[in-house]
């Protein structure tokens, strides 16, 4: 009779390790990706300069943009490109860094859309 080849049967302690290990190795992959990408991210940022804002580091992960002239603040995070307009309090989702630079001076051209507008209304 040949010799039999024992299967291996893992415990579900070991299953547990093995889906463990596969989630951090994910997450240091996408956190290794997202560093990657923030240095591109930033200089599409600072680039807004050109366009006459002004750019505040606050954090790393965190720059504010605002204009001369404008009470309006808006927040970007480059890392997953989110937006927090700090005047109106209104968060969301930049799509693509390539729209970033018109995406943020169209919300500042509708700002100050939106202020004549009110500055009419109260002349009225």
């Amino acid at each position: 009779m040949m010799f039999e080849k024992k299967k291996e049967i893992k415990t579900d302690l070991e299953l547990e390790d093995d889906v463990s290990d596969f989630w951090k190795q994910h997450r240091n992959e996408q956190q290794e990706r997202r560093m990657k990408r923030l240095p591109r991210r930033v200089s599409i940022i600072y680039d807004l300069q050109k366009f006459g804002f002004k750019i505040q580091k606050l954090t790393e992960f965190q720059f504010r943009i605002t204009k001369d002239g404008s009470d309006f603040a808006f927040d970007i995070y480059p890392i997953h490109m989110l937006y927090h307009n700090t005047t109106t309090g209104r968060r969301g989702e930049i799509r693509g860094e390539v729209r970033l630079i018109p995406f943020v001076r169209n919300c500042f051209s509708n700002h100050r859309k939106e202020r004549m507008t009110d500055v009419k209304k109260k002349l009225q």
